[in-house]
């Protein structure tokens, strides 16, 4: 008597099937947050170099020679701020191409585009839904039009990269996925602390990491361990190390002193939650971004003085545009939203800064 023939497996193995479906349905996420990005900052690509593009780029010296390499990581001095790592590939930038502006906003816009999968990895990892969207977001968001299309932000885009894939490295360690993955990943925490150093060279903003992880860990756990501190104890370090070299550098080189920056305690604290108030107004309603907006006046009662400065800075800012000869560069950056959405800068320029700039 023939045995029946039993009918095959239609999926002999499902958790292989899904697994490869989810890799294709997050490369082509993926995929499409890069060519989101790439659109939404495209035109940054027609642009030239301005402002403080000059003294980091066009007239650096440093950028000319191999021992200008070994001073820009050897001689803080180099420029306002000691960020070797920005400075570095604007040598390489200058060796490849020298000084034809196209493959520097390239660069730039490229690693906006990696900083924003590396977020939305992060996100992913931490289980939230909305991820790819909320990193969609941070990409094209008007608020990042400065750090993408201005040269010399190439600092914040590349901070941005490598803080995000620092996170997700000690994200990795500090809660890993599963059980099964709990004994302590060498390799993919010494990764983190390296990625967190590379940051911290790209722009010193970044020392706050640490901080960001434990609110992290604590959010999903509801509680900390010894050990998570013991981890993220490097972060703190090399952060604090890094982030008061900046402050002596800021204040020495970029002259953050004197009688203009002589608040006191409880100045700052009024500073400190106006900028995070400002911060948010920019994320959800960017429409009122001026290239440098006015200083801020601490005692000012008035609500409407704040936009009444705003109004006459950017007819200040065409002013100057209209006075350019030639101003096609300047224009077209005009244009593309560099100088009408800008990140704020929370203490902005004393009036007489602000005659100086526009004059130089």
């Amino acid at each position: 008597m023939q045995s029946p023939t039993l009918p095959a497996d239609p999926d002999p193995n499902p958790r292989s099937v899904r697994g490869a479906q989810g890799r294709t349905r997050a490369l082509v996420a993926g995929a499409a947050l890069v060519v989101l990005t790439l659109a939404a900052h495209s035109p940054s690509l027609r642009n030239g170099f301005i402002w403080d593009d000059t003294e980091w780029v066009v007239n650096n010296v440093e950028l000319r020679t191999l021992t200008g390499l070994t001073n820009i990581w050897l001689h803080p001095s180099t420029v306002q701020q000691y960020y070797p790592l920005v400075l570095t590939s604007f040598w390489v930038d200058y060796q490849l191409w020298g000084l034809t502006p196209l493959p520097y906003h390239l660069i730039n816009l490229v690693a906006h585009a990696i900083g924003a999968l590396l977020l939305w990895q992060c996100l992913s990892w931490l289980g939230l839904g909305g991820a790819w969207l909320a990193a969609l977001v941070f990409a094209v968001h008007p608020i990042q039009v400065e750090s993408v299309a201005w040269v010399t932000e190439r600092k914040n885009v590349m901070c941005g990269a490598f803080v995000f894939a620092a996170c997700l490295c000690m994200l990795r360690v500090l809660l890993p996925a599963t059980q099964a993955q709990r004994p302590f990943d060498r390799r993919m925490y010494v990764a983190g602390v390296l990625l967190f150093i590379l940051a911290m060279l790209s722009k010193t903003v970044a020392c706050s990491l640490g901080a960001v992880l434990l609110l992290l860990v604590y959010w999903k756990r509801g509680t900390l361990h010894p050990r998570d501190l013991r981890l993220v104890s490097p972060l703190f370090l090399i952060g604090a190390a890094l982030g008061l070299f900046t402050v002596w550098i800021e204040r020495e080189q970029a002259g953050a002193k004197g009688a203009e920056w002589a608040f006191s305690f409880a100045d700052r604290c009024i500073i400190a939650g106006r900028s995070l108030a400002f911060y948010v107004e920019g994320l959800i309603w960017p429409g009122e971004r001026v290239f440098m907006p006015p200083r801020w006046q601490i005692d000012a009662a008035d609500p409407g003085l704040r936009h009444a400065r705003l109004k006459r800075q950017r007819q200040h800012v065409l002013e100057h545009l209209v006075a350019q000869e030639p101003i096609r560069r300047d224009a077209d950056m005009f244009r593309h939203g560099v100088l009408v959405v800008a990140e704020p800068k929370p203490f902005g320029l004393t009036p007489a800064e602000n005659q100086l700039s526009w004059k130089s």
